[in-house]
């Protein structure tokens, strides 16, 4: 029997991180990993500003979604995000998901990208989030559920230092989950050139 789901690709939209950034992030995650195993941490080079998540889509929707991209390139210049903070999702009482919070000074193209993604996507057939636009960093999401009091302070007392990085790409991303972790492969790639 044929099985649909083969044809299927699991893909993402994300502004990638600079190598420096991800290593600094490696460290601190080394840090919050000796305070709690509960928590599936994510590795270092796959952490990610993500703007849409598809889940599994086919093959010829993500055709679409690259002919729509280099449009993408002339909406905006590169442009400074700064990591300020953390948190996590949905409260402090009961985490799913720890993150780093990220935040743009004095200007507003990470919403301006956003939303217009979130527009031409709906264009295609493609929902939009209802969410609100929160812009972080996932960090790690909890396996189980223990007492994260002993992590949340650690977080609370040793922040990440405040740091501002300059996005100039945005990236298609295939996520292939595997039995060590989710391995990433760039689809296409836009760069900011206003």
């Amino acid at each position: 029997m044929y099985d649909q789901r083969s044809t299927l690709i699991r893909c993402f939209i994300a502004i990638p991180l600079p190598t420096e950034i991800r290593d600094r992030i490696g460290a601190y995650l080394g840090e919050l990993k000796s305070v709690n195993q509960a928590v599936k941490w994510v590795r270092a080079e796959n952490i990610h500003l993500t703007l849409k998540f598809f889940g599994e889509i086919e093959a010829e929707k993500i055709e679409k979604i690259k002919t729509l991209l280099p449009a993408l390139g002339k909406i905006s210049s590169p442009f400074r995000l700064e990591i300020s903070g953390s948190g996590c999702f949905p409260n402090k009482k009961k985490p799913h998901i720890f993150w780093l919070a990220l935040s743009q000074q004095g200007s507003e193209e990470l919403q301006v990208i956003y939303s217009w993604l979130e527009d031409h996507l709906a264009g295609l057939g493609f929902e939009r989030d209802t969410r609100k636009f929160s812009p972080h960093l996932t960090l790690g999401r909890v396996k189980t559920q223990t007492d994260f009091r002993p992590l949340l302070d650690r977080m609370e007392k040793s922040p990440f230092p405040a740091t501002a990085f300059e996005v100039s790409v945005l990236e298609l991303i295939r996520s292939q989950l595997t039995p060590a972790g989710a391995r990433y492969t760039t689809l296409a790639a836009v760069t900011f050139n206003l």
